[in-house]
């Protein structure tokens, strides 16, 4: 009996919580198809069929379900990268504190460092990753041709971290 209990619960459960018809047909019918999720291919498939409110955007923000998934950041990179080449677009905006954009901007720009050492500029440890750092090092390859007023700009955008003296001020 307990067994059957169980069962019944369980698909009752799974029953009130199934997807609306109505949400997945409309998610169906608004998706925009992309080949894939690798950074370095191309949108070849988007471009042939722009939205018009992409097209006609100025400002464009791309979110993620979780920080450290690798899938999300590199959608963004990958329309971050489609964005540079095809929007002029020039600044790209990070959830990491304002003082970190320093050292990252004069990275990308030709300055001092490595690929090995950028990320320490980093406040926040989950951007600590190899996919921002490819998207770091596609920047520095992108500017290095080009002139100042050209070139990508890196911004944070948190102020709820700040590193003085060698320690972390964490500000309410």
């Amino acid at each position: 009996m307990k067994t059957f209990i169980s069962a019944i619960s369980f698909f009752l459960l799974f029953q009130g919580y199934a997807q609306n018809q109505e949400a997945v047909s409309w998610i169906n019918e608004n998706a925009i198809k992309i080949e894939d999720a690798d950074p370095d291919s191309n949108l070849t498939i988007f471009n042939s069929s722009i939205p018009q409110k992409f097209a006609d955007a100025k400002i464009f923000g791309f979110g993620e379900a979780t920080h450290q998934g690798k899938e999300f950041f590199n959608l963004k990179a990958k329309f971050f990268k489609y964005l540079v080449e095809k929007h002029n677009v020039k600044i790209f905006i990070i959830e990491d504190s304002y003082t970190s954009e320093a050292g990252i901007n004069e990275w990308i720009s030709g300055g001092k460092g490595s690929r090995e050492t950028i990320a320490n500029n980093f406040r926040i440890g989950f951007w600590y990753c190899k996919e921002v750092i490819d998207l770091l090092e596609w920047m520095r390859n992108y500017n290095l041709d080009k002139n100042k007023e050209d070139q990508i700009r890196f911004y944070g955008m948190d102020i709820s971290s700040l590193r003085s003296g060698g320690k972390f001020e964490k500000w309410a």
